[in-house]
């Protein structure tokens, strides 16, 4: 992935380069790769897992009172639709 970005980087116009320092973009080359494999790596995986996680909290409140989980739900979605 670093070698692709590295050479979208080597294909930019001069003007690019004129702009923005050497430092700079060879800090972005290694910082955002590393930054996409973390997301793609960890963060994915920790999302699924949180996921997972509040279906199955959800599937066991509605096994337990479905009338209190409804109305909590009920309130939740009226309070993150209006913004509060």
């Amino acid at each position: 992935m670093r070698r692709k970005v590295q050479a979208h980087v080597g294909r930019l116009p001069v003007s690019y380069f004129d702009t923005h320092k050497t430092g700079e973009l060879v800090s972005r080359i290694m910082n955002d790769v590393e930054g996409v494999r973390n997301l793609v790596g960890t963060g994915l995986v920790e999302f699924l897992g949180g996921l997972l996680t509040a279906v199955l909290a959800l599937g066991m409140l509605f096994r337990i009172s479905p009338l209190l989980t409804g109305i909590a739900l009920a309130v939740i979605l009226t309070f993150s639709a209006c913004g509060w």
